[in-house]
């Protein structure tokens, strides 16, 4: 019986690691577009993942111990006016 449950438990741990593989994969996967205004490339703009890295921007600017160089900052801005223009 506790061979079983064991089992059971041994099991579920490694659906839960697939899963979280999965969503790792999923929202760290890179299909931003060098540039906004191709339609085919606006058409799979991902949002969530650009959101995310701005987000990472954000905290980046407001931190004492990041900073950012010029270049970063000019594709942060980029990134917000293609989050304006490809995101609801």
């Amino acid at each position: 019986m506790l061979g079983k449950l064991l089992e059971k438990i041994m099991t579920m741990a490694v659906l839960v690691a697939l899963g979280w593989a999965a969503w790792y994969v999923y929202s760290h996967w890179n299909t931003e577009p060098s540039s906004s205004s191709d339609p085919a490339q606006a058409a799979t703009y991902n949002c969530r993942q650009a959101l995310a890295r701005l987000a990472e921007d954000y905290a980046c600017r407001d931190s004492d111990a990041c900073t950012l160089t010029s270049d970063e900052s000019a594709a942060m801005k980029n990134r917000e006016l293609d989050i304006d223009q490809n995101c609801n």
